[in-house]
């Protein structure tokens, strides 16, 4: 019956030393946790404003082949933000810029149309109702991050890949 008693008492539970070590461990993990947390943030947002970016330009691909007109996205680059066939802009958060380029260099309709007005702060890429665009190459940077949409100018397609800055824009 001795025996009993004893495997039950050895059996029952932690000691407070070892709950003490364990929350102490605990809170130390729980205050390293944040700032790892915050570091990968910035990439995160940049990286769903490019997803953002790379929806947007497939929808008035597809809306400009369901309509038979063509549809405008602008690209504004102070503040950076771009426009979908003139109705709400959409900004991009504060440290994220945005750079773009003609695809491809043509000499009709096709190529990329600049907005009158003001030709460094904005431009135009077109998505005819054939599924063909304007062609650009747009980068979003933040920091040392950066991800580039593609628009393809023969068939419209529309790609997105992550890059580095100093890759030419």
């Amino acid at each position: 019956m001795n025996n009993r008693r004893t495997r039950r008492i050895a059996s029952g539970g932690f000691t407070l030393l070892e709950l003490l070590v364990v929350l102490a461990l605990a809170g130390l993990l729980m205050s390293l946790v944040p700032g790892l947390i915050s570091a990968a943030v910035p990439g995160a947002k940049l990286r769903i404003e490019s997803r953002d970016l790379a929806a947007s330009l497939r929808d008035s691909r597809n809306r400009a082949i369901a309509t038979g007109e063509i549809l405008n996205v602008t690209i504004d680059f102070d503040p950076p933000q771009y426009i979908v066939d003139n109705k709400k802009p959409h900004e991009l958060p504060a440290g994220i810029t945005i750079a773009a380029r003609k695809e491809l260099q043509l000499q009709s309709d096709y190529s990329l149309q600049q907005v009158a007005g003001s030709p460094e702060d904005k431009f135009r890429i077109r998505f005819h109702p054939d599924g063909s665009s304007s062609g650009a190459v747009i980068t979003l940077q933040r920091d040392l991050l950066a991800y580039t949409v593609s628009v393809d100018w023969l068939l419209g397609s529309v790609s997105m890949m992550a890059g580095s800055p100093t890759d030419e824009i």
